[in-house]
């Protein structure tokens, strides 16, 4: 086994991911069973990239003129061979991470630092996802600033309509994964009628469906003391 290999099975295993440690193994065997190991990295790329763990040194994500030299393509794989779109769509956002990245974007969080602090990302992962999601057409960047060069991300349209299924996992988290004690995260107060629609789509008081637009969104002290305590942390480590 190459050395490279070696410290790929090593990093994946320090950092728990034992079902990928299954898939580098796999793959190595069978790239040296076939007698071309440098197909390794290549049969590994995929998962790596979902991991970040493809590109040492990270990237710089917010001064970063190195994607128009090399551009991400979308991530897609073998479910392009399926028309079911479920596979489809897990291709894009099937990650705990791309998922926790798309949650600040809705949360209003646009900038490298803020995203990264709030989803405990490190900058490699952060900054392959931010590509990816760029790459998928989920995202845009945009220049807020010239001197240095700073970028912050939007969403898109796509990356808009994602939002409704952020919101019923959401629902379905407060229901199944929390204690009753622990209350609500975020509240959703419908602008039209002034009532908390709680985890409902339909607004319980006036009855009429509801989107994202119609919402006034309001976040629980317990969360907000949260959000505040992970960014004095990040502020002293930095």
């Amino acid at each position: 086994m190459c050395i490279q290999c070696c410290e790929t099975i090593n990093a994946l295993e320090s950092r728990g991911e034992q079902a990928l440690v299954a898939v580098a193994a796999s793959a190595i065997a069978v790239t040296r069973r076939a007698g071309n190991p440098d197909a390794t990295v290549m049969a590994l790329t995929p998962s790596l990239r979902l991991q970040g763990l493809e590109e040492p040194g990270g990237v710089d994500y917010e001064n970063n003129s190195d994607l128009d030299q090399n551009p991400v393509s979308p991530m897609h794989n073998e479910t392009n061979e399926t028309v079911c779109p479920v596979a489809r769509s897990v291709d894009i956002v099937g990650d705990k991470w791309t998922i926790l990245v798309l949650r600040e974007l809705y949360m209003g969080s646009t900038r490298f630092e803020e995203i990264q602090i709030q989803t405990g990302a490190t900058p490699q992962m952060l900054a392959s996802r931010l590509k990816a999601l760029e790459a998928d057409g989920m995202v845009e960047r945009r220049p807020y600033n010239e001197k240095p060069m700073r970028y912050e991300y939007q969403l898109t349209e796509k990356g808009w309509a994602f939002y409704p299924v952020l919101y019923a996992l959401r629902a379905w988290g407060e229901g199944w994964c929390k204690d009753e004690d622990e209350g609500l995260a975020m509240h959703f107060v419908h602008r039209a009628c002034g009532h908390d629609v709680g985890l409902a789509s339909i607004c319980p008081h006036c009855g009429v469906p509801v989107q994202r637009k119609d919402l006034e969104a309001t976040i629980s002290q317990r969360f907000l003391d949260e959000r505040t305590a992970r960014r004095a942390a990040f502020k002293r480590k930095s």
